[in-house]
């Protein structure tokens, strides 16, 4: 009851070239897109762990939550001439209005 059962065996993620600072599922939870220390946004495919390099393919994605500080709907969070740690953590409301 409740518990969500895994379909797949988990897949790995290493594109990145740093640490890990933020990532978002979509709605679906096909998608993960992911923020890392070296202030890349990436993407992949979560049944199979393949990065997608088309940002603009998923650009209209639902993501079920938004901490990404990097990515299309934050970036005029972003003060001109910023260096990556202006902004460190952003969080969507519930209700996807903030």
């Amino acid at each position: 009851h409740g518990a969500m059962k895994i379909k797949s065996p988990p897949r790995t993620f290493k594109k990145h070239s740093s640490y890990i600072t933020h990532f978002d599922f979509d709605v679906k939870s096909m998608y993960l897109q992911s923020n890392c220390g070296a202030y890349e946004l990436l993407f992949s495919d979560v049944s199979t762990g393949r990065q997608i390099t088309s940002a603009s393919s998923l650009r209209d994605e639902e993501w079920a939550t938004w901490t990404c500080t990097l990515g299309w709907p934050v970036q005029g969070i972003w003060p001109p001439c910023a260096d990556g740690t202006d902004v460190n953590a952003v969080a969507r409301s519930g209700a996807n209005t903030l």
